[in-house]
C-alpha cells in the first residue's frame, strides 16, 4: 500500500509481459473490491552484437562490400571504420550485407579499410562484432611502352597504378599468352625472338596481401625485319599416292647457312623450330646452298614447312611452306557389299548388279571394278567390259549379255591413292537360255473309268531348275483333231502349277465320257517352255534342243457312263419246265469303251454277286417245281461301268405228286435258347408221279451258309454246337427234279449253352444303417459280357451271415431285374442288422445264368448300443459323498461312439460331468474324478435322489437309451445340530 496511486515497477525482464491488480483503503480500513487485472509488456530485448563479420577484397575499385551473421532480433545493422568511427553503411533486416562507401567520395583502388558493425531494435544497441578489414581492387598500371626494339628482342616498362590507396603492389606478366602469369618488374625484356615477328606482352597490378589483381594492360610490338635465307622444296607437291614422300629440301644464302629446321604438318601448316641446330638429315656448316632430302612414311595429307638461319644470324620468319603432300595406304572401308543380281535365275544375261557402296576416309574412292567367277568354282576375273565404274554408280549390266552359265560377282573398290579391296561374293546368279526337255509321256491306262491320269519324265540342263508343269487337253474330233490331222484341236490348259517334283497328274477339271487328247508343256524357272512335241512355249525361242522327238499328244478314252439300255429292261423268262427256266436280257451296247467279254450278269439276289457270261441268256436248272422265282440282270462295259439292276419273277411248272416230309424230335425253338443241344432227325419223300426217287435227306443250314445233307443212317442224332443257328428240312430229288420241306423252325434256332462271364461285386458305404433315415449300403460290380446271346440282365442277392459265409438257405434277391444298359449299382437297406452277404446273378438271352466268382458282405446297423452292470445297482441307495459309479457298454455290429456321463440332483441340475473316448465300454467314476463335488442330502435333511444320464451312440449314429433310468438315493446321516445356551 502507498499513498500515491501510481507504483512505478522496477527489477522487471526487457520483451516480458506483466498482469497486475489494484485496491484503495480508506482511514477505516475499508478497502475497494479489487481493480484489474491490467497487462502491459516491458520493452524489446536489444539484439546480441552480429558475429562473423567479413570484408571483400575484389568486390571494386572503390568500394568495399561487408557481410556478417544474422542477429537474433536486429531490425538494424551500422557499419562504422574502426579507428575513426566513421559511418560506412547499414542494412535492414533481414539483409545481412552492404556496401561502402554509400556515396561520394569512394575508396582509391588497392585501399585497406577495418571496420565492425552493430545490430539495433526498439530495446536498443548491440554490442560491436569482431573488427574485419577489406580491400578496393587495385588500378591497372600507367605508361605502358615499348622500346630498345631489336631483331631478336623487345624491352617494355610501366607506372604503377594512379590513384592508389598504398595497400602494396606487385606485378604478374604474359609474354604471348603464355601461361602461367610470371613474376615481372619493370622493366621487362623479352629476348631469344625472332626478327620480324609480332609479340604482345600483358602486365596485371597485383595487391600481394590478397593476391587479386586488377585490369589487364597489354601492348603488342614487332621485332625489327630480317634477310632471311631463300628455301625452295622439290617437288612443291604430290598428289595422292600409296608409296612414301620424297622432297628435297634447299636453302640457299650470300651469307651461307648456318642451320635449317623443317616440320611436317598433318592437315595444316606446322611452325619449325627457331633454335640453333639442324633437323637431320642437315647438316650445314656456313656454306651455300645447303640441301637434303626429306621422307614422309606415314599416311595423310602434309604440309611441309622449313626455316633456315643464314651466317649474319637472321632466320625465316614465317617459315617457308608448301603443299599438298598425299600418301593413302589403307583401302577403301568398309569395302562394296555383296552385289544383288536380279533377275535371278533369268534367261536374258542382262540382269542388274547393284551393291552398298564402300568408303574411303583418306584419299577417297575412285572407281570400282565388276569380277566375276564363272560356273560357281575358281577365280574371280574381270567381268566384260572391264573399264571402271564410277564411284557415283553402284549398278552394273552385262553388256553384251552373257551366255548361259552360274555366275558370282565381287565388286573390288580403288582408291585415288591406287588402293584396292575386294568385296563379298554375290549370290550364285544363273543364266538359263535352255528350254526343259520332255523325255516320257504316256497315260498311265486308257480307256479308263477313272480320271485320266498322265505320266511323264522331263530333265532340265539350264540350270535354273522346273518350276511347273501344265497339263493341256484338247476333245477328239475325227476329222479335225484325230492323231494325224491336228489342225481342229481346240487345245486348253487343264490342270495349272504343278509340282516341279510331280511325274503324274490326274485331270482334275470337268470331263465326261468322251476321248481326249492331252498334251504337258514344262516350264522352267526363268519362263523357258517346252511342249512334249519339243516345240517351244515361253522364253527362249530356240536352243540346241529343237531336234528332240515327238512323245505326244496322247490320246485317252475316258469312259465312266454304263452300257445301254440302262436298266436292261425286260428280262425275258422263256423255255420254262418244273425244274428249269431260261432268262435273257436285252442285247446292250457302250461307246467308247465297248462292251466288257462277259459283259452280261445274272444274280439270284438283288445287289448280286453277278455272275457273268458272254451271252445274254442263262439257262438255269435244278429248280423246284410249282415254285416261283425272281432274278436280277446287269450289263457291264469293258470298263466295268454297269447299268442299274433289271428283274423279272417267274414260276416253274406245278408239281404233281412229289413230296419232302422231315420228323425232328424235339422241335428247337425259334430265336435264342440253352435247350436242346441235339435232335432226332427222319425224313420221307414221294416221287413224283412217273419218276423214280433217287435221294431223300435230311438237311441242315448252319448259320444261313447254305443247305447240307445230314449223315445217313436215318432216323439220326444230329449234334449242335454253341453259337451257332440252325434250320432244318427234308429234300426229295426223282429223276424229274426235286422238292424240298417248309424249313423249320422258322426263323432260326440259336444255340447258348455258354453262360455270360462272372463279375466282382464290391460293397461301398459300410458300415450302413443308423437312425432313419438309414444310410443303405451300396453294391457295385464290374461288368459282364456274353459272345453269343447277349446279356439279358443282371439279379442281386444277398444273405445274413452264417458262421463267417453265407447262409445256403438264406438268399433272397434284392430288388428288380437291372439291365445292361442301367448303372452297375444298387443302394439295399437290408431288413435287419447284421452281416450281410451279397452275390450277383448274370443271365444271358438264351437262359444262361452265372453266379458270383466270389461274394462280398457289408455291415448293416440300425441296432443301438445297450448298458448293463450299472454299480450302484439302479433305484439303490449310498452313503458316499463321492461314489464310485461303473457300467459297461456294448454295440453288436459296430463300435461304441463318444460317451458323456451326467449326474443331475432333483432340481434337474447338472452337478457332475466326465467325457469318455470314442471306442470306450467300461465307464468308470472314481472319488477322485469328483474333485470337490459331493452328492449330499437335501438341505431339510431328507435323503436326494440323483439321476446318472448315459449319454451315447455307435459310429453310424445309433443311439442308446438306458431304460428304466439309472437312480440312486443319497442316505448319508449329516451332523446333529449343536446347541447354544
Amino acid at each position: 500500500m502507498q499513498a500515491s496511486p501510481a507504483w512505478p515497477e522496477g527489477g522487471l525482464t526487457c520483451g516480458t509481459s506483466y498482469t497486475r491488480y489494484g485496491i484503495i483503503q480508506d482511514l477505516a480500513g475499508n478497502v475497494t473490491n479489487q481493480g484489474g487485472p491490467t497487462t502491459s509488456s516491458t520493452l524489446s530485448c536489444a539484439p546480441p552484437a552480429p558475429t562473423g563479420f567479413t570484408g571483400s577484397n575484389n568486390y571494386s575499385t572503390s568500394q568495399i562490400r561487408w557481410a556478417w551473421n544474422a542477429a537474433a532480433g536486429a531490425d538494424t545493422y551500422f557499419v562504422y571504420s574502426n579507428p575513426g568511427g566513421v559511418f560506412q553503411c547499414l542494412a535492414t533486416a533481414p539483409t545481412t550485407f552492404c556496401i561502402s562507401p554509400i556515396s561520394s567520395p569512394f575508396l582509391n583502388p588497392n585501399t585497406a579499410l577495418t571496420a565492425h558493425v552493430f545490430a539495433q531494435n526498439a530495446g536498443g544497441d548491440s554490442g560491436w562484432s569482431n573488427d574485419a578489414t577489406g580491400y578496393t581492387v587495385p588500378g591497372p598500371v600507367t605508361n605502358l611502352t615499348a622500346s630498345n626494339i631489336t631483331g631478336t628482342s623487345i624491352t617494355w616498362t610501366w607506372n604503377p597504378p594512379s590513384p592508389d590507396g598504398g595497400a602494396g603492389l606487385d606485378y604478374r606478366c604474359s609474354l604471348d599468352g603464355v601461361l602461367p602469369l610470371a613474376s615481372c618488374t619493370s622493366p621487362r625484356i623479352a629476348g631469344s625472338l625472332i626478327c620480324g615477328t609480332s609479340h604482345q606482352l600483358q602486365v596485371y597490378a597485383r595487391n600481394p596481401i590478397t593476391g587479386v589483381m586488377g585490369t589487364v594492360v597489354s601492348d603488342t610490338r614487332s621485332t625489327s625485319g630480317c634477310n632471311a635465307a631463300t628455301i625452295t622444296m622439290n617437288p612443291t607437291s604430290r598428289p595422292w599416292a600409296n608409296t612414301n614422300i620424297d622432297v628435297t629440301i634447299t636453302a640457299t644464302d650470300s651469307d651461307g647457312i648456318d642451320f635449317v629446321r623443317y616440320c611436317w604438318g598433318k592437315g595444316a601448316a606446322c611452325n619449325p623450330l627457331q633454335t640453333d641446330g639442324n633437323d637431320p638429315p642437315f647438316n650445314c656448316d656456313g656454306t651455300s646452298p645447303c640441301s637434303n632430302l626429306v621422307t614422309q612414311t606415314d599416311d595423310g595429307n602434309w604440309y611441309l614447312c622449313a626455316r633456315a638461319k643464314d651466317g649474319s644470324g637472321a632466320w625465316n620468319n614465317p617459315a617457308v611452306c608448301t603443299n599438298p603432300y598425299q600418301k593413302d595406304t589403307v583401302a577403301p572401308n568398309p569395302a562394296a557389299g555383296a552385289p544383288t543380281c536380279l533377275p535371278n535365275p533369268n534367261n536374258s544375261g542382262a540382269h542388274i548388279c547393284t551393291w552398298s557402296a564402300a568408303s574411303d576416309s583418306l584419299s577417297g574412292l575412285s572407281s570400282y571394278y565388276v569380277y566375276h567367277q564363272i560356273g560357281g568354282s575358281g577365280s574371280y576375273n574381270s567381268a566384260t567390259p572391264s573399264q571402271p565404274t564410277p564411284v557415283t554408280n553402284t549398278t552394273w549390266t552385262p553388256i553384251p549379255a552373257i551366255g548361259e552359265n552360274t555366275y558370282r560377282y565381287r565388286i573390288v573398290a580403288m582408291d585415288v591413292a591406287g588402293n584396292s579391296i575386294m568385296g563379298s561374293a554375290s549370290s550364285l546368279v544363273t543364266v538359263d537360255k535352255t528350254a526343259p526337255t520332255i523325255t516320257t509321256f504316256s497315260p498311265s491306262v486308257t480307256p479308263t473309268a477313272s480320271r485320266p491320269v498322265l505320266n511323264w519324265s522331263a530333265t532340265e540342263t539350264g540350270g535354273s531348275g522346273i518350276s511347273k508343269f501344265e497339263l493341256w487337253r484338247a476333245d477328239y474330233n475325227a476329222s479335225t483333231c484325230n492323231g494325224s490331222t491336228m489342225t481342229g484341236c481346240s487345245w486348253s490348259i487343264r490342270v495349272d502349277n504343278i509340282a516341279s517334283s510331280a511325274t503324274s497328274q490326274e485331270d482334275t477339271s470337268t470331263i465326261s465320257t468322251n476321248r481326249y487328247w492331252y498334251g504337258l508343256h514344262a516350264v522352267d524357272n526363268v519362263n523357258n517352255c517346252i511342249t512334249e512335241t519339243g516345240e517351244h512355249c515361253g522364253g527362249v525361242t530356240s536352243d540346241g534342243l529343237d531336234t528332240r522327238a515327238s512323245y505326244g499328244p496322247d490320246q485317252v478314252v475316258f469312259d465312266n457312263t454304263a452300257p445301254t439300255p440302262n436298266p436292261p429292261n425286260p428280262i425275258a423268262a422263256s423255255n420254262i419246265g418244273d425244274a428249269t427256266i431260261t432268262w435273257t436280257l436285252p442285247t446292250g451296247s457302250d461307246s467308247p469303251a465297248g462292251l466288257h467279254a462277259t459283259a452280261y450278269g445274272f444274280s439270284a439276289n438283288s445287289g448280286g454277286p453277278y455272275n457273268f457270261q458272254g451271252t445274254s441268256a442263262w439257262v438255269e436248272n435244278f429248280l423246284s417245281c410249282g415254285t416261283s422265282y425272281t432274278r436280277y440282270g446287269v450289263i457291264r462295259d469293258a470298263l466295268g461301268n454297269q447299268t442299274n439292276e433289271a428283274s423279272a419273277t417267274a414260276s416253274t411248272v406245278a408239281c404233281t405228286g412229289r413230296s419232302a416230309a422231315l420228323s425232328i424230335n424235339p422241335v428247337p425253338p425259334s430265336g435264342w435258347d440253352n435247350a436242346p443241344t441235339s435232335v432226332n432227325l427222319n425224313a420221307s419223300c414221294v416221287a413224283q408221279g412217273g419218276t423214280t426217287l433217287t435221294s431223300c435227306t435230311a438237311q441242315v443250314d448252319i448259320n444261313s451258309s447254305g443247305w447240307v445233307d445230314v449223315a445217313t443212317p436215318y432216323p439220326a442224332t444230329y449234334n449242335m454246337s454253341s453259337g451257332s443257328s440252325y434250320q432244318f428240312r427234308a429234300r426229295e430229288a426223282d429223276t424229274g427234279g426235286f422238292t424240298t420241306s417248309t424249313p423249320v423252325p422258322n426263323p432260326v434256332f440259336q444255340l447258348d449253352t455258354i453262360p455270360p462271364n462272372q463279375v466282382t461285386v464290391s460293397i461301398t458305404n459300410s458300415p450302413g444303417g443308423g437312425p432313419a433315415p438309414e444310410d443303405p449300403l451300396t453294391i457295385t460290380w464290374t461288368a459282364s459280357a456274353d459272345n453269343q446271346s447277349g446279356l439279358s440282365h443282371y439279379e442281386v442277392w444277398r444273405s445274413l451271415d452264417f458262421g463267417g459265409v453265407p447262409d445256403p438257405l438264406g438268399w433272397q434277391k434284392v430288388g428288380s431285374d437291372i439291365l445292361p444298359a442301367e448303372p452297375r449299382t444298387l443302394n439295399d437297406n437290408p431288413s435287419s442288422s447284421g452281416k450281410w452277404w451279397y452275390g450277383i446273378h448274370i443271365l444271358d438271352n438264351a437262359g444262361n445264368m452265372s453266379t458270383e466268382a466270389a461274394w462280398a458282405w457289408g455291415i448293416y446297423d440300425v441296432s443301438a448300443p445297450i448298458a448293463f452292470g450299472h454299480i450302484p445297482n439302479k433305484f439303490s441307495s449310498i452313503t458316499a459323498l463321492r461314489p464310485n459309479l461303473s457300467v459297461t457298454l456294448n454295440d453288436v455290429h459296430t463300435s461304441v461312439g463318444a460317451t458323456t456321463l451326467r449326474v443331475k440332483n432333483e432340481q434337474n441340475t447338472t452337478v457332475f460331468t466326465k467325457n469318455f473316448a470314442v471306442g470306450t465300454t467300461n465307464i468308470t467314476v472314481t472319488v477322485a474324478d469328483w474333485g470337490t463335488t459331493v452328492l449330499p442330502r437335501n438341505p431339510d435333511g431328507t435323503p436326494q435322489t440323483y439321476t446318472v444320464e448315459i449319454i451315447s451312440q455307435d459310429i453310424v449314429g445309433n443311439i442308446l437309451v438306458d431304460s428304466p433310468l439309472w437312480t440312486f438315493d443319497q442316505m448319508n446321516q449329516p451332523p446333529s445340530k449343536p446347541s447354544i445356551e
